[in-house]
């Protein structure tokens, strides 16, 4: 496959951007919706016997707090409403050594259903619809189901996982098909599909591939990431060809298309350090396998690779959703209130939030 390098412009100019809802537990997917609400989906605190993942919606007119400059807390009911709750959560710090928890994935909506993705591997992960019948099971699938998208070609489902390293198609609720499998990278790492969009310029499928880890030191587990090792590649669906898009990214996330056809790309961090181990987990300020506040946002030209630094300074960002001329993005990986060494190296409580950011 050929692959194409990205290049970061060494000039950085980033738009305004602040927090705008903070105090959530661990939030990932993001949706705006067509009556004006910012739909988010909380994986929960990943504490074992307790199923506080949920979705929420927030009116967009509350939390667009730019001119007043104060975040809104999660805790003011007025901000929200819970559409489904008492969801499964998982903290995989013990197998990975690192600050991860599993739960409610991404959204997709095939423009009259709203779904996402609930990675349970105790009593079996599925899609799930928001609306219009809130909390009904629409697909079933063992395994990590991370992202999720509608194909309007094909009126189909497809989602991939990390687990598996395979793009699937889901045609029922108990039955789903390989579409494509996703091949080790140059150093024999996991592939690690993390996020799923769609193309609509080429009908294929873009995926981010937030490999790197290289598993050869016991020692360094849950740190031993090639840094440069992440891809975005494009899956075509009915030859079910791969090819690498974009090269060179460090633990590539959330990507979304911005309005002229470039593509935004998350980056979870920029370095790999101080794994989680079990008598550090919760009381040292560790970093915990990923480097706080390091991630960023960059904005990419996908014929050229050409990149630009929208956002810096992020904390483990996962999820974002372009919306006219808005980007927002859902930080804060991890367990509620570890502490973690914030932009200054201080010690701080560790919480999800939500960033808004004004796009180019």
């Amino acid at each position: 496959m050929n692959q194409t390098a990205v290049k970061v412009s060494t000039s950085i100019n980033c738009p305004p951007n602040q927090v705008v809802v903070k105090g959530l537990s661990n939030p990932r997917g993001l949706m705006v919706t067509n009556e004006g609400c910012l739909l988010v989906i909380e994986a929960g605190s990943g504490k074992p016997g307790v199923a506080d993942g949920r979705v929420l919606a927030l009116q967009l007119n509350a939390i667009q707090t730019m001119q007043t400059g104060k975040a809104q807390d999660i805790g003011d009911s007025n901000l929200y409403r819970v559409v489904i709750d008492k969801l499964p959560s998982m903290n995989m710090q013990t197998m990975m050594k690192r600050d991860e928890i599993m739960g409610g994935g991404d959204f997709a909506t095939n423009g009259q259903q709203i779904v996402f993705g609930l990675t349970d591997y105790v009593a079996g992960s599925k899609v799930i619809e928001v609306s219009p019948v809130a909390g009904r099971t629409i697909f079933n699938a063992q395994g990590n189901l991370n992202s999720i998208v509608h194909h309007p070609q094909f009126d189909r489902y497809f989602s991939i996982k990390p687990d598996a390293n395979v793009v699937m198609a889901f045609s029922s609720i108990q039955s789903h098909r390989v579409v494509s499998k996703l091949e080790d990278l140059s150093d024999g790492q996991d592939a690690v599909p993390v996020c799923v969009i769609y193309e609509p310029q080429t009908h294929g499928l873009l995926v981010s591939l937030f490999s790197g880890e290289l598993h050869g030191d016991q020692d360094k587990k849950g740190i031993d990431f090639d840094k440069s090792a992440g891809q975005v590649v494009r899956v075509d669906i009915e030859s079910a060809q791969v090819t690498t898009v974009l090269s060179g990214l460090t633990a590539p996330t959330g990507i979304a298309l911005a309005n002229d056809g470039q593509l935004y790309v998350l980056e979870l961090c920029d370095d790999f350090l101080e794994p989680l181990v079990a008598d550090n987990a919760t009381t040292q300020c560790l970093h915990g396998g990923f480097k706080r506040f390091s991630g960023r946002l960059l904005l990419v030209d996908l014929e050229t690779a050409q990149a630009q630094v929208v956002a810096q300074q992020l904390d483990t960002p996962s999820n974002l959703v372009v919306d006219q001329q808005s980007v927002f993005i859902s930080e804060g990986m991890g367990m509620p209130n570890r502490p973690i060494p914030g932009v200054d190296g201080q010690s701080r409580p560790l919480e999800g939030f939500i960033r808004h950011i004004m796009s180019f």
